[in-house]
């Protein structure tokens, strides 16, 4: 039995907290904020179960320590969580980051320099409705590494059978790379945080599929420049998806938003915190010193950065609008690359 802290109990730590919950390890999510301490917390979608989980805020945390720290938060909120944590820390604990984008190993080992840190990418996704309630829209693999040589294999297994239990896990060999797939199919997420639309279901607009297309290519050419080559298996159906917009209709409940509505709007605190620069700002960094043009990237990444927390859906005329403005640009290619 491990005594085990979800620090960021969003709509990802929420379902991973609950789920482990259900096992015989005790489980504290870390929020916030929260509305009570012994929640029931139901799960709906593709695994629907009831449970009774332990809330807290940082401050509540006390002397309280625990053997593993999973880290769920977006990653503009990392620095100021893993200062939050540093109590509950311990020697022997195992930090391991569930979350998106490429900086967040480094921005966790600045205040932990010591502890073993396992990596994981999560393929699976969810949305919290309220505290106490969140969607889980389908099962996905996790997969985990070591971010450095102070994390051991047995770190790796310890995560690992931990999670199996109630979440596909696999251990693989290069976890940077892993996250570099996982940041080029995030651009999709500001795209229909735009026009407030869930995934695939957006995608079936030819405009939002065009514009995401613009944004797919530019991102494995800003990578293929540094010598990251992302086009797996997985990312080339995405591709052959988004060539022939063959996105499969499924049925979204009008009472779920999708959370890319949410984490960019709701989250955003006025657009300079907004996950929108952990999820496009390192490919029009590096298009910038690999000399790589990004203008599909760059102008949806201002577009979400000009919005208001409170706003309307863009038009799918303005997309279109969007899309006509970069292929008329001469020196924009609109072919995805091929390795």
């Amino acid at each position: 039995m491990a005594s085990i802290l979800v620090a960021g109990a969003g709509s990802v730590g929420t379902v991973l907290g609950a789920s482990l919950a259900l096992s015989d390890h005790h489980v504290i999510l870390l929020r916030r904020q929260r509305n009570c301490r012994n929640c029931e917390i139901t799960v709906e979608g593709a695994e629907s179960f009831r449970v009774v989980a332990d809330i807290l805020t940082a401050e509540e945390l006390g002397s309280k320590t625990f053997d593993i720290v999973f880290i769920t938060c977006q990653s503009q909120d990392t620095a100021n969580l893993a200062n939050q944590i540093k109590s509950a820390v311990e020697a022997h604990t195992v930090l391991v980051s569930l979350q998106n984008g490429i900086a967040n190993g480094e921005t966790i080992r600045k205040y932990f320099p010591d502890n073993p840190l396992v990596v994981g990418t999560v393929w699976w996704s969810a949305t919290q409705i309220s505290d106490q309630l969140v969607y889980y829209h389908r099962k996905a693999p996790t997969r985990l590494g070591r971010w450095d040589d102070k994390t051991q294999h047995i770190h790796l297994l310890k995560v690992q059978d931990i999670l199996q239990h109630k979440f596909e896990t696999t251990i693989i060999d290069d976890i940077r790379l892993e996250l570099y797939r996982k940041l080029v199919l995030n651009v999709v997420s500001p795209v229909l945080a735009l026009v407030k639309q869930p995934y695939p279901q957006g995608l079936s607009d030819k405009a939002v599929a065009q514009l995401v297309y613009l944004m797919f290519n530019e991102a494995v050419e800003v990578l293929r420049a540094k010598n990251i080559y992302v086009l797996d298996d997985m990312l080339k159906g995405f591709q052959k998806q988004l060539e022939t917009q063959n996105f499969p209709q499924e049925p979204v409940s009008s009472r779920y938003v999708h959370k890319v509505s949410t984490q960019i709007s709701a989250e955003k605190h006025g657009g300079s915190g907004s996950n929108v620069t952990a999820l496009l700002g390192p490919f029009i960094e590096f298009g910038k010193k690999m000399g790589v043009q990004t203008p599909a990237i760059e102008r949806v990444f201002h577009e979400v950065l000009q919005l208001p927390e409170d706003y309307d859906a863009v038009s799918t005329e303005k997309i279109q609008r969007m899309v006509d403005e970069i292929i008329r640009h001469p020196s924009r290619a609109t072919r995805l690359p091929k390795e």
